[in-house]
């Protein structure tokens, strides 16, 4: 099989196997005030239908063609993703198996950042006024797409309470009815553009067959982490955005040990944690039951700080979607002009990378 027709074979399999859409529930709104209500009460979550033939992707997966080694090195770990995503949303809201799936798809928190994450909460909360309405932050995210020439893309609206995007469509989104501050009129073109989307552009410019393809979990905390650092490195990391991801990190903990979900969110509201923070943190963890990707929040940004401490340069991190693992390799091959360098590079690092 051609290389670019294993690669279409392997995106139509992660489109088809999207977690976040599968495994937020329907009724979280129902259920949070039921929760919030009561002093006792656990969750029960629905979930969207799920309009997969999982036995076939399964063994699809499984019969997938590679007839070479370099295939087999290549595309291994991303077959072996893309198996335990199928089974980790076959076991939608079955808690034992969603938490080995899980564990097995993301890993379990780092002892020594659950520490951290620990020191982080027991922190002062440091509140900033929200103020500012999405529509200003829609033409802030617009000014910095044009900054890059990134025509192609838009800002739109969704209820999602969080900013993000999506490369299929290329849009980011802004939730209309959230007021931000201040701050996050930098923070989130430099995290939301300046990391996700420049890297996932300049993926697409590279030879796939030296670069190891995207869509693998592994370099999912070397992304956050990278936009964590962004933040730092444009004086637009709020404490409470440390105490957030350190939030996240306890939560995954909680759920992959097999915590309740109100033991789980009783913790995080003795850590100064607002009862809709707190429920919005425990519900993330506990997404088809268990859903430990939120570590590589706290996680990430120690080791993408870590190696820029240590004099690595985050430009090698802007060839792709790629994870500090592959760094050793993608000097050998920008040395080699095997690839190409960066075709964008963030603002806030053209200065000094």
């Amino acid at each position: 099989m051609r290389h670019d027709e294993i690669e279409a074979q392997l995106s139509d399999l992660e489109r088809s196997l999207t977690l976040i859409a599968h495994l937020t529930p329907t009724n979280a709104e129902v259920e949070r005030d039921r929760f919030l209500s009561s002093r006792h009460y656990e969750p029960e979550f629905h979930y969207p239908t799920l309009n997969l033939d999982l036995d076939r992707i399964v063994e699809r997966i499984r019969s997938f063609p590679l007839t070479s080694t370099e295939e087999v090195l290549r595309y291994r770990r991303s077959l072996e993703h893309l198996y335990l995503r199928a089974e980790l949303l076959r076991a939608r809201g079955t808690r034992a198996r969603a938490i080995v799936l899980s564990s097995e798809l993301f890993g379990t928190p780092d002892p020594e950042a659950l520490t951290h994450a620990r020191e982080l909460l027991a922190q002062a909360r440091e509140d900033e006024p929200e103020i500012v309405p999405s529509d200003v932050i829609a033409r802030d995210l617009r000014a910095e797409l044009a900054h890059y020439g990134l025509h192609g893309w838009a800002v739109d609206y969704h209820p999602s309470w969080y900013t993000t995007h999506d490369p299929t469509r290329q849009t980011v989104y802004v939730n209309p009815h959230r007021k931000f501050t201040e701050r996050d009129r930098t923070r989130l073109p430099s995290h939301e553009i300046g990391v996700h989307i420049l890297r996932g552009v300049n993926h697409a410019r590279q030879n796939h067959r030296l670069i190891r393809r995207a869509g693998s979990e592994d370099y999912v905390a070397t992304e956050e982490g990278l936009a964590a650092y962004a933040e730092e490195l444009t004086d637009t990391l709020h404490p409470n955005a440390l105490r957030t991801y350190a939030a996240r990190h306890l939560a995954t903990h909680h759920a992959a040990i097999g915590s309740s979900f109100r033991e789980t969110f009783a913790e995080l509201r003795d850590a100064d944690l607002t009862p809709l923070e707190a429920w919005n943190t425990t519900l993330r963890a506990f997404r088809g039951g268990c859903f430990t990707r939120d570590k590589a929040y706290l996680e990430g940004y120690q080791a993408v700080k870590d190696f820029a401490l240590r004099g690595g340069s985050l430009s090698h991190l802007y060839v792709g979607k790629v994870d500090l693992t592959q760094v050793p390799t993608i000097i050998w091959l920008l040395e080699k002009r095997k690839i190409e360098r960066p075709h964008l590079i963030p603002r806030f690092l053209s200065s000094t990378s």
